[in-house]
C-alpha cells in the first residue's frame, strides 16, 4: 500500500506526492547506477602488445601507482630481512606497516579507471596482509609468515601477468612502457 493511495470505486488511485517519491526514488536509482559504473564498473584497458591488458593512466596516475608498488617491495624486503634475521618483532612491525599502507583508500579518478579484476588483485592482497600481520605479531611462526609472503607475492606475479600500467600518451602498443624506465632484454616491465 503507498503512501497516499485512494480506493475509489475499488480502483487504487495513487497521489501526486507517491508519483514524486516513485521519481526521485528512480533518479536516485539512476544516479547511484551511473556512479557504480563510473567508479567502479567502467575501466578502459588497452592492448600493449606483451599479452598484458594495459590499464592507462596519466603521468601523476602512472607515477602514483609506481611509486606504492615500489613501497610495498620495499615493505616486503624489510619483512623478509626480518624473518631471515629471526626478528619476529621487527618481522611484525614492517607486517603491521605493509598492511596500514595497503589500506590506504585509492583516489577516486584513479580507482575508476582501475579495472574490477585488478582491485580485486589488490583487495586479496590486503586480506592477506591483513592476516600475515596479526598472525606474525601473535604466533611468532617465521615460516609461516614467510609462506604467506610468498602467497603475497603469488598474487602480485599473477596481477603482473595480466595487467600494466602505462601513460596514456604511450598507450599505443608500440610506445607502452616508460620511458624514464630502461628495458631489460627478456624482461617484462612491471
Amino acid at each position: 500500500m503507498l503512501i497516499g493511495e485512494l480506493h475509489v470505486g475499488g480502483l487504487v488511485m495513487v497521489t501526486t506526492r507517491d508519483k514524486i517519491y516513485l521519481a526521485i526514488v528512480a533518479v536516485l536509482v539512476l544516479v547511484i547506477l551511473a556512479l557504480a559504473n563510473r567508479f567502479i564498473l567502467s575501466a578502459p584497458v588497452v592492448e600493449v602488445g606483451d599479452g598484458r591488458r594495459g590499464i592507462t593512466l596519466e603521468h601523476g596516475e602512472h607515477a602514483l601507482v609506481l611509486r606504492e608498488m615500489r613501497s610495498f617491495l620495499s615493505g616486503l624486503q624489510q619483512l623478509v630481512d626480518a624473518l631471515a634475521n629471526d626478528d619476529m618483532h621487527e618481522a611484525a612491525k614492517a607486517g603491521r606497516s605493509l598492511a596500514r599502507a595497503a589500506e590506504s583508500p585509492i583516489p577516486g579518478v584513479l580507482s575508476s579507471k582501475l579495472p574490477v579484476e585488478y582491485k580485486l588483485f589488490t583487495r586479496s592482497i590486503q586480506h592477506l596482509l591483513d592476516r600475515m600481520a596479526v598472525e606474525t605479531e601473535w604466533a611468532k611462526l617465521p615460516k609461516r609468515t614467510l609462506s604467506q609472503v610468498a602467497e603475497v607475492i603469488q598474487t602480485c606475479v599473477a596481477c603482473h601477468e595480466k595487467y600494466r600500467v602505462v601513460v596514456a600518451s604511450a598507450a599505443a602498443p608500440a610506445q607502452a612502457h616508460d620511458p624514464g624506465s630502461p628495458s631489460l632484454p627478456g624482461k617484462k616491465e612491471p
